[in-house]
């Protein structure tokens, strides 16, 4: 089973895939395919960081309810990825 979901930025020009649950999935074998980058815990969930020509977020515990901090997976990604550029107003996403 894979529940994820995908963000389109910049006129659909950036993909970000949000996977919370993907069972039977490898990082290298079916979608979000590509080489780990690094692990970061982000809104008190652990994901694993992906990048290929999409940046990926794959959960290293599944979850099915909850909630996501989005705005903290951008803000860490504008910090890490020099590919991945947004500015921020009073804690409003803008790219």
């Amino acid at each position: 089973m894979m529940r994820h979901m995908n963000i389109w930025i910049n006129n659909q020009a950036i993909e970000v895939m949000i996977w919370n649950e993907s069972y039977n999935q490898t990082l290298n074998g079916l979608n979000p395919g590509g080489s780990k980058q690094t692990t970061v815990t982000l809104g008190g969930k652990t994901y694993v960081y992906i990048k290929r020509s999409y940046i990926a977020f794959k959960a290293t515990t599944p979850f099915s309810s909850g909630t996501l901090d989005l705005l903290a997976m951008f803000k860490w990604l504008t910090s890490k990825d020099d590919s991945f550029q947004c500015h921020f107003k009073s804690n409003r996403l803008w790219h």
